[in-house]
């Protein structure tokens, strides 16, 4: 998947009432300088509010563009996190974004902490499982400790079946890299028992499994690679050239096209002309000469200089019987012939390893064969080619025994170097030693111009070449795949369903608007998610705020739907956001004195550019969703109404009319002289809140003192919220922090000073000190 677990905090939020799923632990060791907590339902409610409430505010703040420089911020929302934490220590989600910031703070052993708290808490997310054992394996130093971590986790009962099957691929992977095969392949098999997705394991045992298994094997776990990833090119390409080299050159073709229909579609970069040349070699073996000839034109438009497309083309002419079937042979002897001295002088080695197989085979020239083969063999370990061309320009130098020794280690992989064996041996008149060279040459490959000519000296040796190769279960095996699955870059829609869904028909004043936001297969094949496979899940979220055009938001937010890496047909991956963040909640505050529509979309899997978000290949728009946040009435009874309410029954209920006057003075700060709220309206309002800076429940004290820092406070004001520095709720006295750096600045540094210094709660000192310095991260 995904490397990547968590979007970046500063354009993105993640779910923060995702509850705890059942089972989870509860118990956790109390943080130094945490709040006492009370037991009991109401306790406990009261402590999720406040880990939510955190959580929003953190997201908020990390969206707001331009708000002081970004590592003070993320300072800031990593205190606030930690502090979610400490009040709600079973919240999974502050310890999933205290990875993503102390990670890009560069605090990764701090980070793996907390991301393993997250795992804990939160295990059956095995995306981010896997994540956690990728980070903490790659933090051990040696093999053995990883190999004995891999172990000691295989151990632990009830383990999700993908981290079981990670787990066990990794230990495959450990025991080939030493060469134990056995070991290898039993962790192999027990990876794809446990996960038939795992694509790893899969693509291990393609390895594997190509040293010691036959090549049927080979095509069957190719077959399941390119299923769980069938837009990755490579993985086309590679089975259309194991298909190939079993001379099974019409199915070869239908991986190459469709590796060359996903290029085209997906890559900025033409088709390379070794790409088309390969497909036009194909065509001319299964003699389909008009497309072998139309593919190698385009590999010679691609590369005009790309010499094997040239003696290629020839040879495709020669076959349909062209008039003019040497002319792109001729023109490549003339350029060669220009080059050959420069060649030479410049002891070009690839070069000359080119042009001596071309003397040596396509043009027989014994003196330049000689001469570029003797350069092309002059350096330590010659490739292949430079020995075979040397082989065969020792031929007709009439010396077969010279040319024997250099092409005899060749040939029982290369039939060509077996054709220069069998032709060394007939000149030194052992006939009956080169005949069973041609027969199990015949059999590396059974098309193409090294076979046809192995074909010709059988016959002329008296001797019938060996049946073709049918390979009737291997075309089977391809016949079985299920092509709908290359439907799915073509018409993503059809198959994967990206929906949007409010939970609140009546969206709250002061928010949080929460959203699901859920995609679904209704395709008839798995689709797997991720890095590297079928599609990448992160949506990007649009939103319209009433009718002027100055008030939408395009991408102004992302998030992952990154818990599962496979969804079979039917399945589901649904996460709850708080969508009202950043200059949308900001806007969204500014007019709550009046009705506002509000209308969202959604992309899922999008494609970034320097000119921003778009469609990409897997792509998937939802139907946009509308909702109405009422109006919050302002009259005298109204607003009595809501002053009542602020001071209880219900925490609840208390914290949402709270945070109703607080969005009020933003409005009124915004209209300005066109303000709903009259002085005395605003007076009343400021009171109500200065009453609830000592209301008994802590979380309705600290959203007081963020509703009173919508404006800028007198005296007064600033004398009430002065005690709750000193409050005995570490959330209540971060709180005043922010309201005092907003509303004195740098008046208020000695008082940060010290409590940076002596405040017993970590994440109090870590938001003082984020205010004293950007450079400074506690």
């Amino acid at each position: 998947m995904i490397g990547a677990i968590c979007c970046c905090f500063f354009i993105l939020g993640q779910a923060a009432d995702a509850a705890p799923p059942p089972g989870a632990p509860r118990a956790v060791p109390a943080t130094p300088g945490a709040p006492n907590r009370a037991t009991g339902t109401a306790a406990d409610l009261l402590d999720t509010m406040g880990a939510d409430w955190l959580v929003h505010l953190a997201r908020h703040y990390g969206h707001l563009a331009g708000a002081g420089d970004a590592r003070t911020r993320a300072l800031q929302a990593l205190a606030l996190m930690q502090a979610a934490s400490d009040v709600q220590p079973a919240a999974p989600a502050p310890y999933l974004w205290q990875y993503d910031l102390l990670n890009r703070l560069g605090r990764p052993v701090e980070a793996l902490a907390a991301l393993q708290r997250y795992v804990e808490l939160k295990p059956d997310e095995e995306t981010v499982w896997l994540h956690f054992l990728a980070l903490r394996i790659d933090a051990l130093q040696t093999a053995e400790a990883r190999v004995a971590f891999l172990q000691e986790q295989l151990s632990q009962p009830r383990l999700p079946k993908a981290v079981a099957s990670d787990l066990h691929r990794r230990l495959a992977a450990h025991y080939r890299e030493r060469n134990d095969l056995a070991k290898a392949g039993k962790h192999v098999e027990n990876a794809l028992r446990l996960m038939p997705s795992n694509v790893e394991a899969r693509r291990l045992a393609y390895e594997l499994f190509g040293e010691t298994e036959p090549t049927l094997q080979r095509v069957e776990l190719a077959l399941q690679l390119i299923r769980a990833s069938p837009s990755q090119v490579y993985l086309l390409w590679e089975l259309g050239e194991v298909l190939d080299s079993l001379s099974l050159h019409r199915e070869a073709q239908e991986w190459y096209l469709r590796a060359i229909e996903v290029h085209e579609r997906n890559a900025k970069t033409p088709v390379v002309a070794e790409y088309w040349f390969k497909l036009a070699q194909s065509y001319a073996y299964s003699s389909d000469l008009k497309a072998a000839m139309e593919a190698v034109d385009k590999a010679l438009a691609a590369d005009p200089m790309f010499a094997r497309a040239s003696v290629l083309k020839s040879y495709i002419a020669q076959r349909a019987g062209a008039k003019d079937a040497d002319a792109p042979l001729n023109a490549l002897a003339d350029r060669f012939n220009a080059e050959v001295d420069e060649v030479i002088k410049s002891r070009n080695i690839a070069k000359a390893v080119e042009l001596a197989w071309f003397y040596a085979y396509h043009r027989p020239d014994k003196t330049r064969a000689l001469q570029l083969a003797e350069l092309a063999t002059s350096v330590p370990l010659p490739g292949s080619l430079a020995e075979r061309a040397m082989g065969f320009a020792l031929l007709m130098d009439n010396k077969p025994a010279e040319a024997l020794a250099r092409l005899r280690p060749l040939a029982d992989v290369d039939q060509m170097a077996a054709v220069g064996v069998a032709r060394a041996l007939i000149q030194m008149h052992k006939e009956a030693e080169a005949i069973p060279v041609l027969h199990r040459a015949a059999l590396l490959n059974a098309s193409g111009v090294a076979y046809d000519e192995i074909v010709r000296m059988l016959e002329r040796l008296g001797e019938k070449p060996p049946a073709r190769p049918t390979h009737d279960k291997i075309v089977q095996t391809l016949q079985r795949c299920d092509r709908r699955v290359f439907d799915f870059h073509k018409r993503p829609g059809d198959f994967l369903k990206l929906t949007l869904r409010f939970l609140d028909d009546s969206l709250p004043a002061a928010g949080p608007w929460r959203v699901a936001i859920r995609i679904e297969n209704v395709g008839p094949f798995p689709i797997t998610l991720g890095e590297g496979k079928m599609a990448e899940p992160l949506v990007v979220l649009s939103a319209r705020l009433g009718d002027d055009p100055q008030n939408r938001f395009d991408y102004y937010m992302q998030t992952l739907l990154n818990s599962r890496e496979m969804l079979i047909p039917g399945d589901a991956v649904e996460k709850i956001e708080a969508v009202d963040v950043g200059a949308v909640r900001r806007r969204a505050l500014e007019c709550v004195d009046q009705p506002l529509s509000v209308e969202l979309s959604a992309m899922f899997d999008p494609v970034y550019s320097e000119s921003g978000y778009d469609r990409g290949m897997s792509s998937v728009l939802a139907t946009p969703i509308r909702a109405t946040r009422p109006a919050v009435a302002t009259d005298p009874g109204s607003l009595q109404m809501l002053i009542a309410k602020s001071a209880g029954p219900g925490v609840a209920d208390q914290v949402a009319a709270v945070d109703t006057l607080g969005a009020l003075i933003v409005t009124a700060v915004a209209r300005g002289q066109q303000s709903p709220l009259n002085a005395d309206a605003l007076g009343r309002i400021r009171r109500e809140l200065n009453a609830r800076l000592t209301d008994a429940a802590w979380l309705v004290r600290a959203h007081a003192i963020d509703a009173l820092n919508n404006e800028k406070q007198g005296k007064e004001v600033l004398a009430a919220v002065a005690n709750a520095v000193r409050d005995s709720h570490p959330v209540v006295r971060m709180a005043a922090i922010r309201f005092f750096v907003t509303q004195q600045g740098e008046k208020f540094r000695r008082v940060l000073e010290s409590v940076a210094e002596s405040d017993e709660s970590p994440a109090v000192r870590l938001l003082a000190k984020c205010y004293l310095t950007p450079k400074t991260d506690g």
